[in-house]
């Protein structure tokens, strides 16, 4: 029974990686014209922090196509600084989508095919401002609405999957910081970074905590996974870094025996406060909560729910 229940969640972790505009929220009138939710294919963000001014100002690159004429919808909390539309300059309006939640949209009709546009906006969000460092998080939450990532960069409802692309920079400072994400992460320098995410990521997937070099104790390791990868392991906390690990290692163990192989890259484990959130391969947590958060990287950041509303 596990095997098959593997089996299946597999399948769908795998198809959820193509077009899912099948399992999109029913699209929506305003006035005379429909708003469209849209296939997302890529996003390329750039993230500028700067200590001078104290901002961080993001701008995405995002393609896109959609199945019919109207308003593309999108998602993005903080409203945009500046936004184009295959090169126009135009503008963006929330809407609501029957009480249930909010929506952006683009107000200008585009026709069914594919478009490109660029967004800017300021990161205000779980971040701190030092005089010559910062602290910044993605931090996110299922327990109410229009929490994930949309509350930093532009984005698409969980049922939408995509390849994003993330450079960071940080100017103003010649202390050196730290990135731990849940991507492919490559150093340019002090204090930049060239990061690569999954295909398969969706809104609520992303782990993301750029801090001061040293200022929270970390360790790594890696384990060996049932089908033979050596996975890494990053374990950073206050509270006991190596009694975080072996529980870590403790809880795969026990995760590859009941539902099969790890299905992520690789395990992120930042120890903080009480209670905890998952992310895919990554989590948030207390260490009370350290096993409740790791298996939702099976189940909820696996195999992901099909429209996003679990």
């Amino acid at each position: 029974m596990k095997s098959l229940l593997l089996l299946v969640g597999l399948l769908v972790f795998s198809n959820l990686s193509q077009a899912n505009l099948h399992l999109a929220p029913p699209n929506i009138s305003i006035g005379r014209t429909k708003a469209i939710f849209i296939d997302i294919k890529t996003i390329k963000s750039t993230i500028v922090y700067d200590l001078g001014k104290n901002k961080a100002v993001a701008k995405s690159e995002i393609e896109f196509s959609q199945g019919l004429s109207g308003y593309p919808i999108f998602d993005l909390l903080p409203t945009p600084i500046k936004v184009t539309i295959n090169g126009e300059v135009t503008q963006t309006q929330t809407t609501s989508m029957d009480g249930v939640s909010t929506v952006r949209y683009i107000k200008k009709s585009l026709s069914s095919g594919l478009h490109k546009m660029t967004i800017e906006n300021e990161i205000s969000k779980n971040i701190s401002w030092n005089s010559n460092y910062l602290k910044n998080a993605f931090w996110m939450s299922d327990l109410s609405d229009r929490r994930y990532i949309e509350q930093y960069l532009p984005t698409n409802l969980e049922f939408d999957q995509y390849k994003k692309t993330l450079s960071i920079k940080i100017i103003g400072t010649d202390r050196e910081h730290n990135l731990v994400t849940n991507g492919d992460v490559k150093s340019l320098g002090l204090n930049e970074w060239l990061v690569d995410y999954p295909e398969v990521y969706t809104a609520s997937s992303f782990f993301y905590h750029l801090t001061l070099k040293g200022q929270i104790p970390t360790v790594y390791s890696t384990y060996r996974s049932i089908d033979n990868r050596e996975i890494p392991i990053t374990v950073y906390t206050s509270q006991g870094t190596s009694k975080f690990m072996n529980k870590t290692k403790e809880v795969l163990a026990e995760l590859e025996r009941d539902y099969g192989p790890w299905p992520h890259s690789q395990v992120i484990v930042y120890g903080a406060g009480m209670g905890g959130m998952e992310h895919c391969g990554a989590t948030i947590t207390s260490f009370s909560a350290l096993g409740h958060e790791l298996i939702h990287s099976y189940f909820a950041r696996g195999v992901m729910p099909a429209h996003g509303n679990a």
